[in-house]
């Protein structure tokens, strides 16, 4: 009797594995957000849910992205070959694209682990440029959702490349974004952060949308 309790144990401890494996890979997940860079968006220490779905989920190039997987790298020999390794970029089918305005989650090299999040605000072959702040595409001002802390510094004129994406922080003043670091390659993207949960420097309610 004991021993068939401890194997539907063991197959349901299995099933529940497997089912959240899926769900971090193929659905989404939450990332810790330790920085200010999106305020008043998203306040330091908050978590928020990366919606891998949206833009169809990105598959691991590398053993060390895979979850379950990536144990292995514990072994030195197996870190060090996994570094060469590159399975290519193959991504799910997503309901939507990236659009101007959407909160990504994002890498800035696909050979790097660290994510980041912040606004699109340049679209693959626009030509943007900062003025004082104030943000053209196209030459012509754009109207920002959502709150701001503006900055007043210039830049630009650029033209954004195919398949790129230009990001900013809502915090101008405090975020390391495209302005230092470049463009964002759409096969860098993880997703799309659609909702926050409330923490103890925000006065949210527990689950609110991102916009």
């Amino acid at each position: 009797m004991k021993r068939i309790k401890f194997q539907t144990l063991a197959k349901l401890g299995t099933c529940m594995l497997l089912i959240l494996l899926l769900v971090k890979v193929f659905i989404g997940e939450w990332v810790y957000i330790p920085s200010d860079s999106m305020f008043p968006t998203i306040s330091a220490k908050s978590l928020v849910w990366n919606s891998k779905i949206t833009y169809g989920a990105l598959m691991p190039q590398r053993i060390v992205e895979t979850p379950v997987l990536n144990l292995l790298c514990l072994i030195p020999a197996v870190a060090k070959a996994d570094k060469k390794t590159n399975w290519g970029y193959h991504r799910v089918w997503g309901y939507s694209s990236p659009q101007r305005m959407d909160v990504v989650i994002f890498k800035w090299d696909e050979n790097e682990m660290q994510l980041y999040v912040k606004r699109i605000i340049g679209m693959p072959k626009d030509t943007i440029q900062l003025k004082d702040g104030i943000v053209y595409i196209n030459n012509k001002a754009i109207e920002e959702k959502g709150k701001r802390i503006a900055s007043h510094d210039n830049f630009g004129p650029i033209i954004i490349k195919e398949d790129c994406y230009f990001v900013m922080g809502d915090f101008r003043y405090n975020s390391l974004d495209s302005r230092q670091r470049g463009l964002v390659p759409l096969h860098c993207i993880s997703g799309k952060a659609i909702h926050k949960l409330w923490n103890r420097n925000s006065d949210l309610s527990l689950f609110e949308a991102i916009e």
